[in-house]
């Protein structure tokens, strides 16, 4: 069951609406998204009318049931397509305006967070993470807060897993459980995706401890149980800086001597190894609804148990190791309450984790002006491997110049002054007003040079892939010495391989007749083509799903796709850029039928066709029956055939022949004429025979009596047997035959159609057609409009009934 609630809701303990959708399904990933995906019919009863932004969505998920806020729709012709975020995201509208949190565990830190924010929230949250740390948020969102890729977050500061459950939060060390889900995984199977990386696998480490420590020369090595399963060793060398010698030893660590620093290494890479350093990272996507399709999924069912965070063992008979993943995302389908996919992965191991928090703790000690800053001194030093004392709790910048190169001399090309100092690499130009000594900016640091003080001249990278050209404005970029991209005035031009013409461009345009009209424009050169592709997988090459090929693949069409394509439920309308008139529309109607209509004034041709450049009729033409002299809405030019029934609710003429065909033993195929009269007659036939009496009563069938009209006068032609007929007398429902007795008889009953009595050689207006030419001329195929004569083109225009859209011309504004 699936419910909805207003938007202000407080109590979800009760149903609320009860919606009906087709589809509903949630996707949820470790850490990141927790999103529902719903489609409802436009229901007579409205239920989708309430279906509105902010209002709240009850629905099944491997959690229980979850609330959802809906923060999107779409309404198609025939349903609505609903987007919601689960509850926890309402944090994205709240706000931490200055929360500081110091040295705290990670349960107080949560709270901490939760009970700051600048309007009230509802949500109940904890953590069980043991490590204090310190971070301070302002003008942030708590899910900003505890989720993102600042260095200040709670996930980069504490770490840990989310759980979201409703209006509970919990940020824990790790979510999910081992127990014992085991699957094997040999082969390729359909609705299983492994995705193994051999990257990271170290299956030798060469380890070396702090300044330059290693193990014995004759065996510098520690190798991986595992190093024979892999195609060859793979080999990395890893630092343990930690590991010194008694005589490197700082006050409060530990020292050994060199035995016990190489019995140490090795103890540490095995650690590594039992981490699974020596393991591929290996991930798996299940497709549960192609996987139930295989003989196999009996032994992948135990999946349907698993949640977010469970630990699975694979058991990988290629490698014959066993793989440890855990479930990091799934789609689950509300309405059958089962997997459409899960998601199995590996986390970043803990060397790397703590490889990048020593990066991030290496930033901190630098400020932005290259001095040093004294809060983060503390405990980075033995990052950098050197042995100092800091004397003074305060680190200040002070301004000192220890080399300065200058030219006093007024007019001179080279007045002005340089200087290197505590401040960094600094230029003037001037003096401080009112003195002798130089006004200096600083121009460069350790962290980089300012750009704004760089006036002229070719900046210039140096490998000389990149230059820099600050005299003429232009960006240009270089592949194998060769001008590659290049950005000038308000476009991206792209040259080809040669480095010497330009094949395309990327630039802003205008309309010509509109220049306030602007936009954006990609376009190709004359000789090139422009093409959307892709890279199938496992090849080296691109294939292109589009072409825009201007003549440069001596194509005969100027666009051209590659593959199939899908329109979406979205209309297609073909424009008269001249009269700006809709000519057609292609769209599917509420009940799913895809139409095909036209403009009033246009006409639609189907089935058009040609020989060599010559265009013939077309096979169909549909138009205005108001705007054909003959009163007809279609024509058909070309023979038809209907390999099923054909019903016509109206009336039925035809110029030539009304024919049956019937098969024969030994004549194939023929065809039988039918019988034509001036009126609207229908026939039956009817055996009798004359009784004792002298009179036999033909019973009229029910169903022909309901056809025809009996009450007028109608037709009976007899054809005698044996016998003699004296009279025949017509009745409403019966026929009295008189005569000898014995008497044996057919008759054949022609009566006038019921409804279309007074019908008698009707007139109707016809045309006479000698070749397909008389209907629609033949005409050669524009090859090149620009060089057209008005005339012609005219012509072209009227033939093909506007088919062809002439696009406007788009220039770009330089």
């Amino acid at each position: 069951m699936i419910s909805l609630y207003n938007a202000n809701e407080v109590d979800f303990n009760h149903n609320g609406t009860i919606i009906k959708p087709t589809a509903c399904k949630v996707t949820e990933e470790l850490n990141g998204i927790f999103e529902l995906e719903l489609e409802h019919p436009l229901d007579k009863e409205g239920r989708w009318e309430e279906l509105l932004e902010e209002n709240i969505i009850k629905a099944s998920t491997p959690r229980g049931d979850q609330l959802f806020r809906i923060y999107k729709k779409v309404k198609t012709m025939s349903s609505i397509l609903i987007y919601a975020r689960h509850i926890f995201y309402d944090l994205l509208d709240n706000m931490l305006v200055d929360v500081r949190i110091k040295n705290l565990k990670g349960n107080e830190a949560i709270k901490s967070i939760f009970n700051n924010t600048l309007n009230p929230n509802k949500f109940n949250v904890s953590s069980n993470i043991l490590k204090a740390s310190t971070a301070h948020y302002s003008m942030k969102n708590p899910v900003e807060a505890l989720l993102s890729d600042n260095e200040n977050s709670f996930l980069n500061s504490w770490g840990g897993e989310l759980l979201r459950d409703n209006f509970n939060i919990h940020m824990d060390f790790k979510i999910g459980i081992n127990n014992g889900v085991r699957i094997k995984y040999g082969k390729n199977l359909l609705g299983i995706k492994e995705d193994l990386n051999l990257d990271t696998v170290v299956t030798r480490i060469v380890p070396l401890g702090y300044n330059g420590i290693m193990l014995d020369k004759s065996k510098p090595y520690v190798d991986s149980p595992l190093i024979n399963i892999y195609g060859n060793i793979k080999t990395k060398e890893i630092k343990f800086d930690h590991i010194k010698l008694k005589e490197d030893a700082q006050e409060g660590e530990t020292g050994y001597t060199l035995q016990e620093a190489r019995k140490k290494l090795i103890e540490e890479c095995k650690k590594i190894f039992e981490n699974g350093l020596d393991k591929p990272a290996v991930s798996y996507e299940a497709d549960f609804l192609l996987l139930s399709e295989t003989e196999e999924y009996k032994d992948y069912k135990v999946l349907e148990n698993v949640n977010l965070g469970d630990t699975v063992t694979i058991q990988h008979k290629k490698l014959n190791i066993d793989l440890q993943s855990r479930v990091i995302g799934y789609e689950y389908n509300c309405l059958t309450k089962n997997f459409n996919k899960l998601n199995l992965g590996n986390f970043l191991g803990d060397y790397i984790k703590s490889t990048n928090q020593i990066l991030r703790k290496a930033e901190k000690i630098f400020n932005d002006n290259g001095t040093v800053n004294p809060n983060q001194l503390q405990g980075a030093i033995d990052f950098h491997q050197v042995k100092m004392k800091a004397m003074k709790d305060v680190a200040k910048p002070q301004d000192v110049l220890g080399i300065i190169f200058e030219d006093r001399l007024i007019g001179s090309k080279t007045y002005g002054a340089m200087a290197l100092g505590t401040m960094g690499f600094m230029i003037a130009d001037s003096f401080k007003p009112g003195t002798d000594e130089w006004d200096f900016r600083t121009f460069g640091t350790g962290s980089g040079f300012t750009a704004d003080l760089l006036n002229a001249g070719i900046l210039q990278s140096l490998d000389g892939t990149m230059k820099i050209d600050l005299d003429n404005a232009r960006f240009l970029m270089y592949e194998f010495g060769k001008r590659a991209i290049e950005l000038k005035n308000n476009s991206v031009v792209f040259y080809d391989w040669e480095g010497t013409e330009e094949v395309g461009k990327l630039y802003s345009a205008q309309m010509v007749d509109n220049p306030k009209q602007k936009g954006i424009d990609l376009a190709c050169e004359p000789g090139s083509f422009l093409s959307l592709s892709h890279k199938p997988r496992g090849e080296s090459y691109y294939k292109s799903y589009m072409t825009f090929d201007n003549k440069a693949l001596q194509e005969p069409f100027p666009i051209k796709f590659n593959e199939s394509f899908n329109v979406g439920d979205v209309s297609q309308y073909w424009w008269d850029w001249k009269t700006k008139d809709i000519d057609a529309i292609m769209y599917s109607s509420d009940d799913g039928t895809l139409c095909l209509g036209h403009n009033h004034k246009k006409n639609i041709c189907l089935g058009t066709y040609w020989i060599g450049d010559k265009f013939l009729s077309p096979t169909l033409e549909i138009k205005n029956p108001r705007n054909d002299k003959y009163g007809y809405g279609m024509w058909v030019y070309q023979s038809a055939c209907a390999d099923k029934d054909l019903h016509v609710n109206g009336n039925f003429t035809v110029a030539g022949q009304k024919n049956c065909v019937q098969k024969t033993k030994f004549y194939g195929d023929i065809t039988y004429n039918s019988y034509e009269t001036p009126g609207s007659w229908l026939g039956d036939y009817y055996f009798g025979s004359i009784g004792e009496d002298g009179v036999c009563y033909v019973e009229l069938n029910d169903k022909f009596i309901e056809s025809v009209n009996t009450i007028i006068k109608y037709h009976v032609i007899s054809s005698i047997y044996k016998g003699k007929i004296n009279e025949i007398e017509t009745l409403e429902r019966f026929v009295k035959v008189t005569g000898t007795p014995g008497t044996e008889f057919s008759l054949n009953i022609i009566a006038k159609r019921r409804g279309f009595e007074s019908v008698e050689n009707e007139s109707i207006a016809t045309r006479e057609i000698q070749s397909y030419e008389d209907i629609v001329p033949v005409q050669p195929y524009p090859e090149d409009d620009d060089i057209l004569e008005e005339s012609v083109k005219k012509e072209v225009e009227e033939t093909f009934k506007r088919e062809k859209l002439f696009m406007e011309e788009i220039i770009y504004d330089n």
